[in-house]
C-alpha cells in the first residue's frame, strides 16, 4: 500500500512540474509574441536644430557689436536663460541677489535686464569673451 501511495505522490508531483513547465513555456512564448512598446525618443527636427544654431550664431555676432547691440539682442537672450536657471520669478531683489551670486559683480551688470547701458551706446560692447564667461556660469548652475 505504501508503494502505491509513493507512486501516486510521485506521479502527482511529476504532473505538477510538467504543468508548471508548460505554463512557463506558454507565458514565455506569449511574451515574445507581444510587441514591446519602447518609448520613442522625441524626434529631433533638423529644421529646429538649424534654427537654433542660426539663432545662436546671430546672438554671438551681436555680442561682438556695440553696447546698443548687446542691450537689444544679447541681454534679452541672457535674461530668458537666467529665468530658466532661476525658475519662477521672485521679487527683483531676490533675483538681483541670485544673479550677483551666480555671475559675480563683473558679469551681473551685463546680464541684469534692468541695467541696460545708458551712455556711449555706440562704443564696443562687452564682446564674445564676456558672453562665453556668462554662458559658462549659466551652464554650471
Amino acid at each position: 500500500m505504501a508503494a502505491i501511495m509513493t507512486t501516486t505522490v510521485l506521479n502527482a508531483v511529476a504532473n505538477g512540474v510538467a504543468v508548471l513547465l508548460l505554463i512557463g513555456a506558454a507565458l514565455w512564448l506569449a511574451s515574445r509574441a507581444v510587441p514591446r512598446i519602447v518609448p520613442a525618443e522625441p524626434a529631433v527636427d533638423a529644421a529646429d536644430l538649424d534654427s537654433t544654431l542660426a539663432h545662436a550664431q546671430v546672438t554671438v555676432s551681436w555680442a561682438s557689436g556695440t553696447r546698443r547691440d548687446w542691450d537689444r539682442h544679447v541681454r534679452p537672450v541672457l535674461a530668458r536663460q537666467l529665468d530658466e536657471v532661476l525658475g519662477p520669478r521672485r521679487g527683483d531683489d531676490s533675483r538681483r541677489a541670485a544673479g550677483e551670486l551666480l555671475f559675480g559683480p563683473r558679469l551681473w551688470p551685463l546680464v541684469d535686464p534692468h541695467d541696460a547701458f545708458t551712455t556711449r551706446l555706440d562704443a564696443p560692447g562687452p564682446g564674445r569673451d564676456a558672453l562665453a564667461a556668462i554662458l559658462d556660469r549659466l551652464e554650471s548652475a
